[in-house]
């Protein structure tokens, strides 16, 4: 395959069997460290937010009152689990493809 000049496309740095618009597998906005921190934040935020306002028994001290460390702690740890969860999605769906 050459080019309208006649060079041919591995001088360019084009490799031709990939086509133009097609870069495989995890190309960009679905995939990286990038999509698991977006959406660690959003999983952890919610989370924050709803132990913040429901105040269940694990985020509270001893004389009743909210404690603001176990809960950004709690949303944390809820974060991380979502971002597992989401990672094992995907894995096993991309195993599914292969």
């Amino acid at each position: 395959m050459t080019t309208p000049l006649h060079q041919p496309l591995g001088s360019l740095g084009i490799n031709p069997h990939m086509g133009y618009a097609s870069a495989g597998y995890g190309n960009g906005c679905m995939d990286g460290f990038g999509f698991y921190l977006v959406w660690f934040l959003i999983i952890a935020v919610v989370a924050w937010i709803i132990l913040f306002s429901l105040q269940p028994d694990f985020v509270r001290k001893p004389d009743g009152t909210l404690d603001a460390g176990k809960t950004l702690l709690w949303a944390v740890i809820i974060g991380l689990i979502g971002i597992f969860i989401i990672w094992l999605v995907k894995r096993c769906s991309y195993m599914k493809m292969m």
